[in-house]
């Protein structure tokens, strides 16, 4: 886990002095590098360029930690937007003509160069600008991740927020504008079939090719090697400029062509649309229409599998333009939100607790209700459910749209959720569901206050633990997205209680923010749980420190399961993440859950925060008693196993016993 940023005022004085300085060289190279890349794109064929740097890119991303290739998408789609702005007639007598194989290695340095250069200055004016108030750093964070990142989330959670969202909006979408929302995801997943299929077999041909070449003899021959690899597959295995790509997808994947056709006009960008375009921060149409389109009717859609990241920005766009269906697809967003909140509670804590949705409770004459709460022994999570969208100014950065969005999502959620809490804590013997039945529930002494967006706006979540928040319940907002993706990682309902309850209370004890929640999950799986997470203990109440703690393993996990549920084989695939909470403990801790002990709630805590040197011994216990209870031991370690069936007090106040055939049992000192 990495701090972000320097750790003293002389050490951010001359941070700032040294960004500055960088800062200014970038700022004069950056136009001098937009200008060489275009006059190569016009001395070549833009669009192979583009396609081929596609593919180069993609080897990177599947060779290097995701921090290595942060941002590479946002280049490529700024190299999109520069093809876009060039006349179509210059474009068209351009493509398929031959040149230089080195330009494409060129371009390629050219676009790596500039977006660091951009990097450089939007870093800077960071620095400059500091974050005097509440809102302040998220609008610059706002204005950094508009430039360069464009990654929602893993494709088993945005797969699931986009069936849910599209299917509630699917039919008055094709009545308004001749095709459903989710056909767009059908027809981008069935091209990237198809793309991938071609470049599988280039790959394959090459690896052939140079299996049996002679093996190289010094550094400059593997060097060469090398490029000539990435520069065949980038030259034969890329997308192709398709002359009926409706006509193709239709046919592969069985679709109604008209469909088809009307979702690819919907989906592309023409050629020569945007003339404006010149700079990275500049409006760029590819971001949410990624295909590019000749006049004549050409095609060409490089990355087909990243749609998914702007789908929901994409349909947004294909609706605004129709009252009815965008009021329908607001109110879609809104219903996915809740529906896929409650799904994720449901799943997570399974049989083992009363989750409700949508319970109502009376307040100032009225029965508001509550999106989702898990009623536990002695604890409650209350989850209330954001599917607001986040205007284009809003995602620039733009002071006053943050401060109103911030408004809407967090604060207002927020004073729901303590209002809800407060009911609950105080006198619940009105609470009923939405069909009116009477809900009979424990008052919790814990609470606990989930906000859940279906837009990923982190730079929002941080205001759950500024310090002027005055809120008055732990509380943890975080994307739907991140809310499955935590429920799936963390399938025993002792652990997922556990992390949501250090999440929602880090900003009490003054723990850092999190750049992303993957982020803080794996340091949590990893170790970093109760008042350890971040480090918490050593941070004063004025400065809040930010971490950037990547998942890698999380990333390897879902990059290698991708591939596998593609077909193809994975040579030791990353296995998904675990804590080192041994599993019987877990089912024990789970098994007083279903039987809804008192203090639970307390009990999965200590569960959890017990630091993971402590586990070694217990397993290793319960381990030789189920697999070989018989087995002769020494004496030492039939005195600790004789320790462990009288129980022992772990540094939580855990008191756990193991009996001789291996069950365990808990309870709290």
């Amino acid at each position: 886990m990495n701090e972000v940023g320097p750790t003293s005022l002389a050490e951010r004085q001359q941070a700032i002095a040294t960004l500055s300085a960088a800062a200014e060289e970038a700022s004069s190279r950056a136009p001098q590098l937009e200008s060489e890349l275009r006059e190569l794109l016009l001395d070549s064929d833009p669009l192979d360029i583009l396609a081929r740097l596609t593919i180069m890119d993609a080897i990177r991303r599947d060779t290097l930690p995701a921090a290595g290739t942060f941002g590479s998408d946002a280049a490529l789609e700024f190299l999109a937007g520069v093809v876009t702005s060039v006349d179509d007639h210059i474009v068209s007598d351009l493509a398929g003509s031959d040149y230089d194989d080195q330009n494409a290695f060129t371009a390629d340095s050219l676009l790596r160069d500039y977006a660091n250069a951009q990097l450089t200055i939007s870093t800077a004016e960071t620095a400059k600008r500091g974050a005097p108030e509440r809102t302040d750093s998220a609008v610059n964070q706002l204005r950094f991740e508009n430039l360069f990142d464009r990654m929602l989330g893993y494709p088993p959670h945005i797969r699931a927020v986009l069936a849910q969202t599209f299917e509630e909006v699917d039919t008055k979408a094709l009545e308004q504008v001749g095709f459903r929302l989710s056909t767009a995801v059908e027809i981008a997943d069935a091209y990237s079939e198809i793309t991938a299929a071609k470049y599988r077999r280039v790959h394959n041909l090459f690896g052939h090719v140079f299996d049996a070449a002679p093996a190289p003899i010094d550094e400059e021959q593997l060097f060469q090697q090398a490029a000539t690899h990435v520069m065949g597959l980038a030259r034969f295995g890329s997308s192709d400029l398709e002359l009926d790509m409706s006509g193709m997808i239709a046919a592969y994947g069985g679709f109604d062509p008209q469909e088809v056709g009307n979702v690819l006009d919907a989906l592309s960008t023409p050629i020569g649309s945007q003339p404006e375009f010149v700079s990275l921060g500049d409006n760029n149409a590819c971001r949410y229409r990624p295909i590019l389109k000749l006049a004549d009717g050409r095609m060409l859609w490089t990355r087909p599998s990243d749609f998914i990241h702007c789908a929901l920005d994409w349909a947004f766009h294909a609706s605004k333009e129709n009252t009815r269906l965008l009021t329908a697809f607001d109110k879609a967003r809104q219903a996915a939100c809740e529906q896929l909140t409650f799904d994720g509670l449901a799943t997570g804590f399974e049989s083992h607790a009363q989750v409700l949705k949508s319970p109502t409770y009376p307040a100032d004459g009225q029965r508001p209700d509550i999106d989702s709460l898990v009623a536990l022994p002695d604890a409650a999570l209350v989850a209330e459910a954001k599917g607001g969208r986040l205007t284009e100014p809003g995602r620039r950065g733009a002071p006053e749209r943050v401060k109103k969005k911030v408004g809407e999502l967090i604060d207002y959620a927020q004073m729901q959720n303590e209002r809800s809490i407060a009911y609950l804590r105080n006198d619940n013997s009105d609470l009923r569901t939405s069909g009116r039945q009477k809900i009979t529930i424990d008052n919790p002494l814990l609470a606990y206050s989930l906000i859940v967006t279906l837009e990923r706006v982190d730079p929002f979540y941080s205001f759950i633990e500024s310090d002027d928040s005055n809120y008055e319940v732990p509380s943890l907002a975080l994307t739907v997205h991140d809310l499955l993706l935590i429920t799936e990682l963390l399938p025993s309902p002792t652990e997922l209680f556990g992390y949501l309850s250090d999440r929602c209370s880090r900003h009490s004890h003054g723990a850092p923010t999190h750049i992303t929640e993957a982020g803080a999950l794996e340091e949590w799986i990893n170790g970093k749980r109760g008042s350890h997470l971040g480090g918490a203990s050593d941070v004063t109440p004025r400065r809040r420190r930010i971490f950037s703690g990547n998942p890698d393993h999380i990333n390897d996990y879902y990059a290698d399961r991708e591939i596998v549920e593609s077909g193809q084989a994975v040579e030791n695939p990353t296995p998904a993440p675990v804590t080192a909470v041994p599993r019987p403990v877990l089912e024990a801790a789970d098994s007083q859950l279903r039987n809804r002990e008192q203090r639970w709630g307390d009990l999965a805590l200590a569960v959890c925060h017990v630091p993971d040197r402590e586990w070694a011994p217990i397993l290793r216990v319960i381990d030789r008693a189920r697999s070989n209870p018989d087995r002769q031991v020494n004496r030492k370690a039939r005195k600790k196993a004789a320790k462990l069936m009288r129980g022992t007090t772990l540094s939580t106040g855990l008191i756990v016993a193991v009996s001789d055939a291996g069950e365990v049992g808990l309870s709290l000192k």
